[in-house]
């Protein structure tokens, strides 16, 4: 008899579990302006931007514009691609975390595939304009990776001319540490194998 209990009680548990996980990553799908199909509830930031890096059927002369004083979690995943024969490139700018659509324009090549960059510089507070930023790389036909932790619940974000994206729910969400969400649009979905 206690055995059938606490049988029924782990069901109802992992019922509720189960229920809070998907109201969650509708709430997150919704904060976004995605599908739930779209989003995952993941580790700290980096799992997402490491499963991206690590995810993608990379070529070499590939090549990764990111820029260089982001936070690391945002450029050792990238630069570990140079294994791979992947070049990473660092976007230069006027000013610590200035990054706008012209530079981002100016810096990119023929061989550039994607774009890593954070939504707001973690020293400079500077705020990239990632809609203008996500239409010009979408027009080229270069993926966008998007590090939102700082401003995501602070600010809107939508990630219609996002590629992916991912951010730790710690900062302005005011969640536990090391619990993030993680957008991967539909259509790259297949393209990824992290």
């Amino acid at each position: 008899m206690a055995s059938a209990v606490s049988a029924a009680a782990r069901d109802d548990q992992e019922e509720g579990l189960s229920t809070l996980l998907r109201q969650t990553r509708t709430r997150a799908s919704e904060l976004l302006g995605a599908d739930p199909g779209e989003v995952a509830l993941i580790g700290p930031t980096t799992t997402g931007i490491s499963a991206v890096a690590a995810g993608l059927d990379w070529q070499e002369g590939d090549e990764v514009l990111i820029y260089q004083d982001d936070f690391p979690v945002n450029v050792y995943p990238w630069l570990a691609l140079k294994s791979h024969g992947v070049t990473v490139r660092l976007l230069q700018t006027p000013a610590l975390g200035q990054i706008t659509p012209d530079i981002v324009a100016e810096q990119l090549t023929n061989q550039t595939r994607l774009v890593a960059l954070a939504s707001c510089h973690f020293v400079s507070g500077w705020r990239i304009d990632h809609g203008a930023i996500g239409r010009l790389l979408r027009e080229r036909g270069v993926l966008f990776c998007l590090d939102a932790i700082q401003t995501l619940g602070a600010f809107p974000i939508t990630v219609e001319h996002v590629d992916f994206l991912a951010a730790d729910a710690h900062k302005w969400l005011l969640g536990p540490c090391a619990a993030g969400v993680f957008y991967v649009r539909c259509e790259l979905q297949d393209r990824l194998a992290p």
